[in-house]
């Protein structure tokens, strides 16, 4: 079992800072929150209690708080529906901390593969793509970046991976189901040159 380490306190300097980080529209309401300090201590102490191996430094988790909020909800209205708990894991994962990276698999992984298994049927070719895919979702992806840069922190991070998944899979079926289109095109364009020439093969043979 993971030891507890002792929680940081939020310095008035941290929560002037996230207040500063947050969308102007929201600001304002940040300011006049009661006992904002009191709250944002109680919901860091939740997170670091909840993931006690990771180590995040608390100014990164906070700018990462501050960037879900957003101008269409007022701050109480994000702050109420943060996911606390896996905002501060994908962070974690954000910052390449191979421990929260194999602790996320180890939340969804299970997940994602009865949601693949639905889709493909097999329980091996399930496995498999659920590997591939959050490799692609957690680290990169052909643009650089993790898609897990997409998670807002408002719902839970094992259905949005199982989501995230399942629009992956289905993606890879149609692109798969193109190039086979593709593919039956071009034969069947060969097949016609093919006739063409043993057309005039047959043509050719025949006048001599």
């Amino acid at each position: 079992m993971t030891p507890r380490r002792e929680v940081e306190q939020l310095s008035e300097q941290l929560i002037a800072d996230f207040i500063e980080q947050l969308p102007a529209s929201v600001s304002d309401e940040a300011c006049a929150y009661p006992h904002l300090r009191d709250v944002m201590n109680a919901l860091a102490h939740t997170a670091q209690r909840a993931w006690p191996s990771i180590s995040l430094e608390l100014p990164i988790f906070l700018r990462y708080i501050a960037e879900r909020f957003s101008e269409q909800k007022t701050f109480s209205q994000t702050l109420h529906t943060l996911r606390i708990e896996d905002t501060y894991l994908v962070c974690a994962c954000l910052q390449d901390d191979s421990e929260a990276i194999q602790l996320l698999k180890n939340h969804c992984l299970t997940r994602m593969k009865i949601a693949l298994h639905k889709i493909y049927n097999s329980p091996d070719i399930a496995e498999q793509m659920a590997e591939s895919l959050y490799s692609r979702i957690v680290l990169d992806d052909k643009r650089g970046s993790s898609r897990l840069l997409q998670y807002g922190g408002q719902g839970d991070i094992r259905r949005w991976m199982e989501v995230a998944t399942i629009r992956m899979a289905l993606n890879e079926r149609r692109r798969k189901h193109r190039e086979r289109i593709l593919d039956d095109d071009r034969l069947a364009k060969l097949a016609m040159q093919n006739d063409l020439e043993l057309d005039y093969l047959k043509r050719l043979y025949q006048t001599e």
